[in-house]
């Protein structure tokens, strides 16, 4: 398809039993008042095989029905190839959207490789659904996900996630909670590049997936892992960033961390070659006072009472950890609830 313009209620590349289908589109205009799906269904004897490449044009599913599905229901697999071109679907989308009542089949697997171009959902975004695997790799253009991002959907799914290069993914909130018996998925932030950026302080939320769920090239180092939420955007950005492993990492609470107690703790994670550890702590980030001198490498907490706690409700916090003999802060910016 190179112009013109298709109106038209569902539209499905490949769908009912063993037909396959393959939709090439460079320019013009698809308007489906419903839903736009790659491979629907297939029948109990035959898989079912869909291929979208997108280069140009524009795709809008709208209404009600306006979903997307990548791979849709039982033994499909489904191929989205975006290297230009719009994707605007009015409510949710899913890659690999499965039979709810299947086990999991790994042979069914679908695909969304983005390169360029823009993908917008309306509400919720799943990777990974339903009893198959999908996977989506995003090394260029950007993904606006109104709702939240879920890798995977559901149990009994695989969900899988790289982003890289100039790739953007964002979404309003993120869930990556599964049972890990019957489940698997990641997100995976690439040395080249890309981000994750995740609407509000989403800080905390990140922090209990890196290093596991959430990895930075590969590594489950969580310190490969950036996590930052600017205050002024009011969006956590997440990349991959290099890590010095002298350094002390993984603080608690996390940096920017919001609805802390009054009578918080603060422990971090010993660098590798850390001997001792001196703790700084105060309101203004240019004036910090030291609370902890040569602190013994088995002690990576201190307490309320030695902060200064019980802390005032409403004030952002600073401290910082310095390894002796390396020469790194690790820091951390926290806010006592209100």
């Amino acid at each position: 398809m190179e112009g013109g313009t298709i109106d038209c209620g569902q539209f499905s590349i490949g769908s009912a039993g063993a037909a396959d289908g393959f939709l090439d589109i460079s320019g013009g205009t698809i308007n489906a008042e419903g839903e736009f799906s790659v491979a629907l269904w297939a029948h109990d004897d035959y898989d079912c095989n869909g291929t979208l490449n997108i280069s140009g044009g524009t795709i809008n599913a709208t209404g009600g029905g306006g979903t997307l599905l990548i791979g849709g229901w039982a033994d499909t697999n489904a191929i989205v190839n975006q290297t230009g071109g719009d994707i605007n679907i009015e409510q949710w989308g899913g890659i690999a959207h499965g039979d709810a009542f299947a086990v999991l089949d790994p042979n069914f697997t679908s695909y969304y490789h983005m390169s360029g171009g823009t993908l917008s959902i309306g509400t919720d975004f799943a990777v990974g659904n339903g009893g198959t695997t999908g996977v989506m790799n995003v090394s260029g253009g950007s993904v606006d996900i109104a709702g939240t991002l879920l890798v995977p959907g559901e149990d009994w799914s695989k969900g899988y996630l790289n982003i890289s290069e100039t790739g953007v993914v964002r979404a309003g909130a993120l869930n990556m909670e599964f049972t890990p018996l019957h489940t698997d998925g990641w997100i995976d932030l690439s040395d080249t590049g890309g981000q994750l950026i995740i609407s509000g302080n989403a800080a905390a939320v990140v922090g209990m997936y890196t290093g596991t769920r959430i990895t930075g090239n590969g590594s489950a180092d969580s310190r490969n892992v950036s996590v930052i939420y600017d205050v002024g955007l009011d969006e956590t950005i997440v990349s991959y960033t290099d890590i010095d492993a002298n350094n002390a990492y993984d603080p608690t609470p996390v940096n920017n961390a919001s609805g802390v107690s009054k009578n918080t703790s603060i422990s971090w994670t010993a660098g590798d070659s850390a001997n001792t550890h001196d703790v700084w702590f105060g309101t203004d980030p240019l004036a910090l006072l030291q609370i902890k001198d040569d602190l013994p490498l088995g002690i990576t907490t201190v307490s309320n009472v030695d902060i200064g706690g019980p802390l005032t409700m409403g004030q952002k916090y600073y401290w910082q950890v310095v390894e002796t003999d390396v020469g790194l802060v690790e820091e951390a910016r926290v806010t006592v609830c209100p």
